[in-house]
């Protein structure tokens, strides 16, 4: 049992270190695989009309609005995978259930 939620971990972990690694300083360029399908629904459901601005990521200088790189989710995606995986390994107890003894 100790070993498999320790397999579990590891599994949980290691992608998620990954991530922060690649993405944790990455620039407009390299982000824009999440960058540019947000700043495209953006654009199909408001008045907002963002363009790619080189260096800083999407710009929509009408109405002072930026999707930089440090907006791009890349932190939200790693605590949810992280959050998914361990209460799919076991390895999340509920409150209700700790504190009950």
């Amino acid at each position: 049992m100790k070993t498999r939620l320790i397999i579990s971990i590891l599994a949980i972990v290691a992608p998620a270190l990954w991530l922060k690694k690649t993405y944790g300083a990455a620039s407009g360029k390299e982000l824009d695989w999440i960058l540019a399908p947000t700043a495209a629904l953006i654009n199909m459901v408001s008045d907002l009309h963002f363009v790619r601005e080189s260096g800083l990521g999407w710009i929509d200088a009408t109405h002072n609005a930026v999707i930089a790189p440090s907006c791009a989710g890349i932190n939200f995606l790693i605590v949810a995978f992280c959050a998914v995986g361990c209460a799919a390994s076991g390895g999340f107890v509920p409150p209700s259930r700790s504190w009950a003894g």
